[in-house]
């Protein structure tokens, strides 16, 4: 997660240890982006996500995992996840994260109402 920090340093980064502190971030904030892990205390990261499509629409979503959902595919598929990255991350996957964080805040940047805020949740 070191090199996640590293890339949203110049950033609004909101954190959230489990499903309901993400929940209330997404009630309370603006994002742009919103990262999270797929294995979260409680709820998962699949519900943070499906929770985010509704009260953010327009934020891009990233999950992070060492064990992705079995249906990680058909929840690309459905839009639900904009990015996913494999941990432990391989060479180039910090640089890919890059493109795709650079990528996500253009576009919020773009939006009429954007405010450039970031989540990251673990």
């Amino acid at each position: 997660m070191r090199a996640l920090s590293r890339l949203l340093r110049h950033h609004d980064v909101f954190q959230a240890e489990n499903y309901e502190q993400a929940e209330q971030i997404l009630r309370d904030e603006r994002l742009d982006l919103i990262v999270t892990d797929c294995v979260m205390p409680g709820r998962s990261g699949v519900d943070v996500l499906l929770t985010a499509r509704t009260l953010q629409p327009k934020a891009t979503r990233v999950m992070l995992s060492a064990y992705p959902p079995s249906d990680l595919q058909q929840l690309i598929d459905d839009g639900l996840i904009d990015e996913f990255f494999s941990k432990p991350w391989e060479r180039g996957v910090a640089e890919e994260l890059e493109r795709v964080v650079a990528e996500g805040l253009a576009k919020a940047a773009a939006a009429p109402d954007s405010t450039a805020a970031d989540e990251t949740t673990d």
